[in-house]
This record gives C-alpha cells, sequence and structure tokens, in this order.
C-alpha cells in the first residue's frame, strides 16, 4: 500500500508517465523515441527508443525503489546534468500499472524482459530483440480505482500527453519524436537544428514564421528563444514552454519576467514563447518537486532581470522594423527640434503652394496615403503595413517626455487659464505639483480652489478647463504605484497627440514615421495598443485564394 502511495506523488496521470519514460529515453542518448498511447494513456503507454539500454541486472535495479543509474558519485547530487534523479519514476509507474520492458545493453547477444504486475514480479526471461529499450505500460491504475475516477476523458488526457511530448521534442532537437494514438500516426517530428525548424514540424507554419528569435548571454547565464510579437498573442497560454538546463519547468519567476517586458501591449492576451535557459547546475536545486517540474534559483532576481532584459530588448529592437517599398528607407535619427518649436504642432510644416497641389490634383501620394484621416498605410518589400497615428504620436511624445535630459521648458500662454478643481483635484495637484512641473505645466494657486494655468507643454495643442478636468480626472483613476511620473506622461501623451480624424499631409505622415522609429519601443503606445499592424503577402494571397 505504501508503494501506491508514493506512486500519487510522481504518477499524476498518463501525461506523468510519457514524461519519466521519455525523459528516461533520453538520458539513455537514444536518437530515436517512439509513443504509443492507447485510450488516452489508460489502457496502454508504449515508449520505445534506440539508446544504449540496460544488462538484466540494471534492468531488475530499475524497477526497485531508490535504485538509479544518474548518479555516479556524491558530488554528482549538487549538480545533476541528467533529466532524471530520484530514482521514483520506473518503481512509481510499476506500482500502478501492468508493466512490461524489455532492454539490451550495447554489446550484448540478446535482451531481457520482466513483466510486473503492481508490486508483484511474475516474469523474468532473456528476450531476443534489436537494441534499447521498451517499457509498455498498460492499464494504469488498475488497483487504485480512486485514481482511476479522478481522471478526465480520452481526448482531455491525450491532449495532457501531446503537450509533455511536444516539450520535450522541442527541447532535444537532435532526437526524432514520433507519436502515435490508438494505432495511427499523430505527430512525427524530424531532427532539427534550431528551435524555429524544429517548431514548423508542430506549430502552424505561418505562426513559427512570425516568431522572434533572440539570444543572450554573460558570464553566469546564457539565456535564448523564441517569443511572440504582442500582435500574435494568443487567448490561452497553451504554448508557453520554459527550459532550464534541457528540463521542462513551471516557473512563476520566469513567466513574469516575460509578462513584464511584454507590459501592456498583450490586452488580455497571452505571449507564444519557448525560452532556454543555461546555467551552473550549483545554481539551481531541481529536486524540490517529485516530478521535477519545478526548479529553485539560488539566485532568483538576477535570472528575473535577464529573461525580462533579454525579451524586452527582442520586443523592441529596430533589427524587427519592416523596410518601405519604393526605395524608401527609414530615417532612424532623434529630431533635434527643440519642445518650444512650432514642428511639435504639425508633425512639419508644409509651404501653402505645396498644399494647394495636393488639394487640387486629388492624387494619392506616392509612398504614404492615409484611411479616413486616421490610418496610415505604407508599402513594404514582404507586403504593407498600417499605422494608427494618434498611437503612433502618443509613442513619440511620451519617448521624447522620458529621454528628456532637463524640465521641459513650457508654452506659456497669452491668455491664462483660470480653472476651479474638485477636492480630489486639489489633493491630486498638491502631490504632483513637481512632475507637472518637470512636464512643462506651469501652475499657480489663485485662491480656494481656483488655480491658473500659465504654461503647458509645448506639444499640447490646447488648453482649457474641460481639457484640464478631464485630464486631471483620468491621472486620478489610473495612477499609482512607483512609477507615478511615467504614468502621468502616459496620460499627458495621449491627450496631446494627434487624434483619428485628423488630415495629414505627406511629409507629415513621413516626419511620423521617422519620429516613431526613432522611439525605444515603436511597436506599441505607452498603454500597451498596438501602433501598427503588418501584412504579408502570403497573408493577400490566400485572402484572394492565389494559394
Amino acid at each position: 500500500m505504501r508503494e501506491k502511495i508514493r506512486a500519487g506523488e510522481v504518477v499524476e496521470r498518463p501525461a506523468s508517465v510519457v514524461k519519466e519514460l521519455i525523459e528516461n529515453s533520453i538520458d539513455a542518448g537514444s536518437k530515436s523515441i517512439i509513443c504509443e498511447v492507447e485510450r488516452g494513456g489508460l489502457e496502454r503507454i508504449k515508449v520505445t527508443d534506440n539508446g544504449i539500454g540496460m544488462n538484466p541486472l540494471d534492468l531488475e535495479l530499475s524497477l526497485k525503489r531508490y535504485a538509479t543509474s544518474k548518479i555516479k558519485h556524491i558530488s554528482d547530487i549538487s549538480q545533476i546534468e541528467t533529466l532524471g534523479f530520484r530514482g521514483e519514476a520506473i518503481p512509481s509507474i510499476r506500482a500502478v500499472s501492468e508493466m512490461v520492458v524489455e532492454s539490451r545493453a550495447e554489446g550484448a547477444d540478446t535482451g531481457f524482459l520482466i513483466r510486473a504486475q503492481g508490486e508483484e514480479i511474475i516474469e523474468k526471461r532473456p528476450q531476443p530483440r534489436k537494441g534499447g529499450t521498451a517499457v509498455d505500460v498498460r492499464r494504469l491504475f488498475f488497483n487504485t480505482p480512486a485514481r482511476r475516477k479522478f481522471l478526465k476523458s480520452e481526448s482531455i488526457e491525450f491532449r495532457h500527453i501531446k503537450r509533455v511530448f511536444i516539450a520535450l521534442a522541442i527541447e532535444n532537437r537532435d532526437i526524432q519524436f514520433t507519436l502515435f494514438n490508438n494505432g495511427s500516426l499523430n505527430l512525427e517530428i524530424p531532427p532539427a537544428s534550431d528551435i524555429k525548424e524544429r517548431l514548423e514540424h508542430i506549430h502552424e507554419g505561418d505562426a513559427v514564421h512570425s516568431l522572434l528569435s533572440f539570444s543572450k548571454k554573460n558570464d553566469r547565464i546564457k539565456i535564448g528563444g523564441v517569443v511572440s510579437k504582442p500582435e500574435k498573442a494568443h487567448p490561452g497560454r497553451d504554448f508557453q514552454f520554459i527550459f532550464v538546463n534541457k528540463r521542462w519547468i513551471n516557473s512563476n519567476l520566469i513567466r513574469q519576467a516575460i509578462y513584464k517586458a511584454y507590459g501592456n501591449s498583450l490586452w488580455g492576451k497571452h505571449p507564444v514563447f519557448v525560452i532556454e535557459i543555461f546555467l551552473s547546475g550549483t545554481e539551481i536545486d531541481i529536486n524540490v518537486h517529485p516530478t521535477k517540474k519545478e526548479v529553485k534559483f539560488s539566485n532568483g532576481n538576477e535570472i528575473f532581470e535577464a529573461v525580462y532584459s533579454a525579451v524586452k530588448n527582442v520586443l523592441t529592437s529596430k533589427e524587427q522594423l519592416p523596410e518601405l517599398g519604393q526605395s524608401k528607407v527609414f530615417l532612424f535619427k532623434e529630431e533635434k527640434n527643440r519642445y518650444g518649436e512650432q514642428i511639435e504642432q504639425t508633425l512639419l510644416p508644409i509651404e501653402k503652394a505645396e498644399e494647394r497641389f495636393y488639394k487640387d490634383e486629388k492624387i494619392i501620394p506616392k509612398g504614404f496615403w492615409q484611411l479616413h484621416n486616421s490610418y496610415i498605410f505604407a508599402s513594404t518589400k514582404t507586403g504593407f503595413m498600417i499605422v494608427d497615428q494618434h498611437a503612433a504620436h502618443e509613442r513619440i511624445i511620451f519617448d521624447r517626455i522620458i529621454r528628456r535630459k532637463e524640465a521641459i521648458p513650457p508654452q506659456m500662454l497669452l491668455f491664462p487659464t483660470s480653472v476651479e478643481l474638485t477636492i480630489q483635484e486639489e489633493e491630486f495637484l498638491e502631490g504632483n505639483i513637481e512632475n507637472l512641473y518637470e512636464l512643462g505645466f506651469r501652475i499657480k494657486k489663485f485662491s480656494g480652489r481656483t488655480i491658473i494655468v500659465e504654461g503647458i507643454p509645448p506639444f499640447m495643442k490646447k488648453i482649457d478647463e474641460g481639457v484640464i478636468h478631464e485630464l486631471f480626472q483620468t491621472m486620478i483613476e489610473n495612477i499609482s504605484g512607483k512609477e507615478i511620473f511615467n504614468e502621468i506622461a502616459k496620460q499627458v501623451a495621449c491627450k496631446s497627440a494627434m487624434k483619428a480624424g485628423e488630415e495629414l499631409k505627406q511629409e507629415e505622415m513621413n516626419r511620423l514615421f521617422d519620429n516613431l522609429f526613432a522611439t525605444d519601443d515603436p511597436y506599441t503606445c505607452p498603454h500597451g495598443r498596438p501602433t501598427m499592424l503588418k501584412f504579408s503577402l502570403d497573408e493577400l494571397e490566400k485572402k484572394f485564394k492565389r494559394r
């Protein structure tokens, strides 16, 4: 009975059996692993490999509690390099199933077979077979009906199995993986040289091509992988995989670092990612969970910051920027204009004669054109892109605020505006007067709760009592936490940016694009909304049934 209880720590469901058996095959140096599943793993799970195999003595020991071939010296305990360790898996599976194990060691003349039913060994004999090992698990939980009763449907259990199978295949790219379900081929994954090539045999092709690859390392940590662009986020978390020293794990620490890197750009959805982390075995404890789902880091803060910066850098990398067609190239430079200049109001002043030309000729300028005075279309070398002019301008203004080296010089009003504040607005102003001064506001108290606004940020187009109330109320509702200046800057940028419905000339659109792609994060506005959408010619051809 004790063996059955212990087994419950390791064998939670059929997918647990698949994970343990495939990991053993990987540790055995296999180059081909075949997994056969019947009725969601409840009826049968068989894993066959072409690894180094076991001699009869090792085969018998593998079925005993606390036996393991994966620790040669006591020092190995502090630096595990295999996927196994606890010596619990095979005995635990055996305790709650009918199991047949066949194996032939390298150089042996024949193989050996052991058949067990629960904790009882019922057959041991030589067995002709090719090299490697096959573990055949039948009638899982046949002697623990309470555990079997709580399993889900066959389709749900197979879904868990397939996720485990895919995870192990992603990380072990030099191995051929084959999965059969109820006698039919379900998934065949040939060896691959990198993550993207591996994913092409698992995930939809278009989704894989849009993933962003990254790699970063220092003296202590190496991090790499792929992440999806914010606009390609999924409704669920099904395709998120974290590996540490080739182990597939769950880690809230790493997941939080990834989500922090995305900021507000996901809008309730979830990124696709495969993250690989490599560090010294002495830096982690892999034995904190019976099924090895979790690891403990000796320096969690360092791991968090390394993952966050690696993902953040690839999401905002200029290397991902599109190239415009028609010989148009983005100018990746920061504009030199001072905040007080009129150029902030119009993006680019245009001569009247040129303005008449566009109006009279009624032509669509080459390079860019505007839809409903809200969205800007541009041809790229691989398709086209659409930019939300408000979100783009909001990003430009916010970036300039954050990059400032001193307080922003104000635009002084010819006719100062008086505003009577509410009690909440007055409290907010008193607590944030320095932040507002840094942004370019010049505000004086008049009497009671009445204030005089004498100056505003140079990028704000207008100011009146309604705008002040709206701005203050928005700030009060949205600002909390330590990054209060950034939150105020976001609201000021939003209120200052050009609105949907504003007509732009060709030069203004050009300047908008140039300024946008000179920012630190051109893909989203400060609130996380996308500034642009990109479409490939392949997508268009599919829509028009050309492919």
